[in-house]
This record gives structure tokens, sequence and C-alpha cells, in this order.
């Protein structure tokens, strides 16, 4: 669905913005490529306000120096529903340190999937 990796320390952006059809988010891995810790947010954000404490998954989680953390979704349908217009947005204390790869699935695809034509 999305990488992205915020260049600049304390500025949310914006990884992933649901298009035409409702979508699902079923992993996402946190990064950190540098040699020191450093802390990660993650934000669901449906209604397109903004990035904030009050939409967040992760505040300021610590990854350590050269690691990664997961938020893995253990069942089918278990995972972030995201709107129609709903964005995934990430975050870091640290310029550059931090990747992250959010995985999942449309809507769209979902049913083509489940009418054979995947």
């Amino acid at each position: 669905m999305a990488q992205v990796r915020p260049p600049t320390a304390g500025t949310a952006v914006a990884a992933f913005t649901c298009g035409d059809a409702p979508a699902e988010v079923t992993l996402v891995v946190c990064c950190n490529t540098t040699g020191s810790a450093a802390k990660a947010r993650l934000y669901h954000d449906d209604s397109a306000s903004g990035f904030s404490q009050a939409n967040a998954l992760w505040y300021d989680k610590t990854v350590p120096a050269n690691d990664v953390i997961v938020l893995p979704i253990a069942v089918v349908g278990g995972g972030l529903a995201i709107k129609k217009g709903g964005i995934i947005g990430v975050g870091s204390d640290t310029n550059n340190a931090l990747t992250f790869s959010i995985y999942g699935v449309s809507a769209t695809l979902a049913q083509r999937v489940s009418a054979g034509r995947g």
C-alpha cells in the first residue's frame, strides 16, 4: 500500500490516502535504520482533519537502534478499516531515521479475489 520515510523530525506525513474504495491495513512495519533509538508515531485519520494525539495509534513508541516494530493483524477482517478519503500518517522524532511500510488490501481487490479474478 505504501512506504515512507519521514524526512523531518516532529512533522507527520501522509503515508497512505484511501482512494475510491475503503481499505484495510493488515500490517505496519517500522524499521529504524540508524545506530540510535528513535520514536515512531502512527496515525489513523478517517476525517482528514489532521494528525494529532486524538487519532494516534502509536505516539512516541521507541524503536531501538537497527531494529523494527510491527503492528500485526492476527485475523482476516481484523485490520484497520480505512474509509474513503481516510489517511494513515506517520512521524518520527529523528530526521530520516525510520522507514514505515504499510500493507493491506482495498475493498476493490478483496471483491476481485473473492470472485476468483485476483
